[in-house]
């Protein structure tokens, strides 16, 4: 870990807070803080560019709670939206889940209350969270990536190393870093604070289709369940666009690889589907699949902890469970919002040792970690081919499940 040093540029800015990272849990801490007449800037790696297919990353979606998040953070979700899906954060809604069930059965049910889930480009969709921290006070640096912590001799925080689009590398000192830069963090990987997630070790496949038989209507969220936790879930997200995701355990994974080989994902994707779900198969088989695919293994991963001297971090860098139930965004803007809570308290006592962030732990135990537990508890039973076969046979069970995944859940607000 970088020491402080005197051979780089000295960035002048004289900020109070760095954020690393322009996403969901950058965006909101910065405002947050911003909003509490604090100098606040935001470091975000990646440079403005022309858009590109890339920008949709997986497709994701926001729930009704993240819905909720942003209007409290103050974004319009009504503001104008292009036509060109690569130019526009908001895409296809989807309000309907259609599921087959490994025993083959087909089901189709409404989300309850009138509400849906909004697909999103997120690549434009946190350009336009960093336009809303920019017009709040916030200075944003794009294509500026941290490559370091600047610490003392007694291990405490004092800044980062960063560089610029430029390649020159120069120094930042603030009392307080809030790492928000996702599961690639620099800061998680230097300081080896990374630890497995034993129960949910997981391969995901993100495909992009632009023509598709039998492909889902708008709408409606199309999943399937296989057999050893598989699944295979997508939806239209903008005219002649398709996501699709393909999941896995790494167990799984690596019985297909031991059966057919080290195929490129897409190869593997298809002889997969060739043993679990002949139809579809066909289907991906006449498919026109853009050149655009992620990849991730494993998926899921805890902190160490969350909270060090000068340090807090936040969003995907404090650790990550699974994408599959679009709440991966909401636990983002929430611990973004405790994250400033907690700092603004630090500096109101002029205090940024570890424990001056206690706050955040607290109120992120009783406000994130509950949607966290039950999240997990969803994920085990949805392993089971068992259980999955009861709730494609009983509504009523659907509906319940359904229920807790869109409820919106209290926020702690001053």
């Amino acid at each position: 870990m970088e020491h402080i040093a005197t051979d780089r540029g000295r960035d002048h800015s004289e900020a109070e807070v760095i954020v690393i990272g322009g996403g969901a849990a950058g965006c909101s801490a910065a405002i947050y803080l911003a909003r509490q007449r604090r100098r606040v800037v935001l470091l975000e790696g990646r440079a403005a560019r022309p858009p590109q297919l890339s920008d949709l990353h997986s497709g994701e979606v926001l729930s009704p709670g993240s819905q909720l998040e942003l209007r409290r953070l103050g974004f319009d979700p009504a503001r104008p939206i292009t036509a060109d899906p690569l130019e526009r954060w908001k895409l296809q809604e989807w309000d309907t889940v259609w599921q087959r069930w490994p025993d083959g059965r087909e089901t189709a049910d409404h989300l309850p209350g009138g509400v849906f889930f909004w697909q999103i480009n997120r690549g434009h969709f946190y350009k336009e969270l960093r336009k809303l921290a920019c017009a709040g006070g916030v200075e944003v640096r794009e294509g500026v990536r941290v490559v370091n912590l600047l610490r003392d001799k007694e291990g405490v925080c004092r800044g980062v190393v960063a560089r610029d689009a430029e390649g020159a590398i120069f120094e930042i000192f603030a009392p307080v870093t809030v790492d928000a830069s996702g599961r690639n963090s620099v800061v998680l990987a230097r300081l080896g604070l990374r630890r497995p997630e034993a129960d949910f070790r997981r391969a995901a496949y993100m495909f992009f289709f632009s023509e598709l038989p039998g492909a889902p209507e708008a709408g409606v969220w199309r999943q399937y369940w296989f057999g050893g936790g598989t699944t295979l879930r997508g939806s239209l997200l903008a005219p002649r666009l398709y996501r699709f995701s393909f999941e896995t355990s790494l167990t799984e994974r690596d019985r297909w690889l031991a059966k057919f080989g080290r195929l490129p994902a897409p190869e593997l994707f298809l002889a997969v589907l060739d043993e679990q779900a002949p139809d579809l198969a066909r289907s991906f088989r006449e498919a026109t699949r853009l050149p655009h695919l992620l990849a991730f293994a494993p998926v899921g991963f805890r902190v160490a902890s969350v909270t060090h001297d000068g340090l807090v971090m936040t969003g995907d860098a404090a650790g990550y469970l699974d994408p599959s139930t679009g709440q991966g965004l909401e636990f983002a803007l929430r611990s973004g919002r405790l994250a400033a809570r907690s700092i603004g308290e630090a500096f109101s006592r002029n205090r940024f040792d570890r424990a001056a962030f206690d706050r955040y732990l607290r109120e992120r135990e009783a406000e994130v970690q509950p949607i966290v537990r039950q999240l997990r508890l969803f994920l085990r039973a949805s392993r089971s081919e068992k259980l999955l076969n009861v709730a494609g046979r009983l509504p009523p069970v659907r509906r319940a499940v359904l229920g807790q995944l869109i409820k919106t859940r209290p926020a702690i607000l001053d």
